[in-house]
């Protein structure tokens, strides 16, 4: 379990040594294979050199390119709880989220049905999409496989060649095997930060309080039958380099242990309502966003960053260049958003419509796919 892998003082020790010159970082780049954790903690360490910075980015787009062939992988997600209606709602309390409990009004709580769920993924097959990722707030009624299992095969049936789900972490491995085998072919657990202090702060209460618990969120999925999983720090809860650095060694692990396909999530703290933390605690730029999904292909080039609608088209493009990454065009944070108005949504985000999406980026030289590739 990665949890019992996982040491903080190696991070910490990493990111200690002295900056590396332009030519260390040189080096690096020129060296056959992907960067190793330790190389990666060196790009790191290199960041505020305007020339290295530059040649990471431009070897990352280059990596992309021979690995991807400018492919983009277009994916939604597809809001379906926004948590339990008679318990407050989420039963999380994250400082950051504005969906944490209590806080979404009574008469805009609402958990999907089977149905309901079906219906949705078929509109959004209608509008283009091949593969769906399930979202919903920590929600009693979903951590149960069976259940979760159902919404899987709702959403299998409309058509759906890869669901996914980005729920609270089921707790035992023959969960996430019911799960496998509805056909849920990936599972997203972004880990909010590997800090552990910071991360007892933002989750004062609830289930997702326990660090521990969530590290190992992969390993159970994993020894369940699931093949591909995604892992994330949300920046600006805690410094980015250290986060990077964990997210990057937690990948590794699970591609040494399990031969995982890995996602990497790149969501980034934005303000919502009635939420009590108003400004990030810690600084994460454009210029710190766009390095660390360089840094993830480089040091894992067969792996997808997900750039988040969280962000401006332009930054993802900017982000994404060489391809190999996912992308999301038409986009609600609205629990069955598609297709109804007037929910709540989890956050703002940038959308665009599917058909116009893809001309976009096809126009900038992409080659945008509807199924994931593995």
């Amino acid at each position: 379990m990665f949890s019992k892998k996982f040491s903080s003082l190696k991070i910490e020790e990493l990111l200690r040594n002295s900056k590396p010159e332009t030519s260390d970082i040189q080096g690096i780049l020129e060296e056959a294979g992907a960067v190793s954790l330790k190389s990666a903690a060196k790009l790191i360490l290199a960041f505020e050199n305007d020339l290295a910075r530059e040649n990471i980015f431009e070897k990352a787009k280059q990596v992309r390119a021979e690995t991807w062939k400018k492919k983009l992988f277009l994916m939604p997600p597809l809001y379906i709880s926004d948590g339990d209606p008679n318990r407050g709602g989420c039963l999380d309390y994250c400082v950051y989220c504005p969906w944490r409990h209590g806080n979404v009004p009574a008469d805009k709580l609402k958990r999907m049905n089977a149905d309901e769920v079906h219906k949705e993924a078929t509109h959004l097959l209608q509008l283009g999409y091949g593969d769906i990722e399930l979202v919903a707030a920590t929600d009693p009624e979903l951590l149960k496989g069976q259940n979760a299992a159902r919404m899987v095969a709702a959403t299998k049936e409309a058509g759906v060649q890869n669901v996914g789900i980005n729920f609270f972490p089921l707790k035992r491995v023959d969960d996430y095997r019911v799960l496998a085998d509805a056909g849920c072919t990936f599972a997203i657990v972004w880990q909010e930060t590997y800090v552990a202090d910071t991360y007892k702060g933002a989750h004062p209460h609830g289930p997702k309080a326990n660090m521990r618990y969530r590290l190992d969120a992969h390993d159970r999925a994993l020894q369940g039958g699931i093949k591909t999983v995604g892992v994330a720090f949300l920046g600006g809860l805690a410094d980015w380099r250290f986060d990077a650095l964990a997210t990057l060694d937690h990948a590794l692990y699970l591609r040494k242990e399990y031969g995982a396909n890995i996602i990497f999530g790149m969501p980034r703290w934005k303000d919502g309502a009635g939420i009590p933390m108003h400004t990030a605690p810690a600084f994460y730029g454009d210029k710190e966003y766009e390095f660390v999904g360089a840094l993830y292909s480089l040091a894992i080039p067969e792996a997808l960053p997900w750039f988040s609608t969280r962000e401006h088209f332009d930054l993802s493009v900017r982000c994404a260049k060489g391809g190999g990454c996912m992308f999301t065009l038409d986009c609600s944070t609205e629990v069955g958003g598609y297709t109804k108005e007037g929910g709540f949504a989890q956050f703002p985000v940038y959308s665009r419509s599917f058909a116009q999406g893809v001309e976009w980026l096809r126009n900038l030289g992409y080659d945008p796919q509807i199924h994931l590739p593995w």
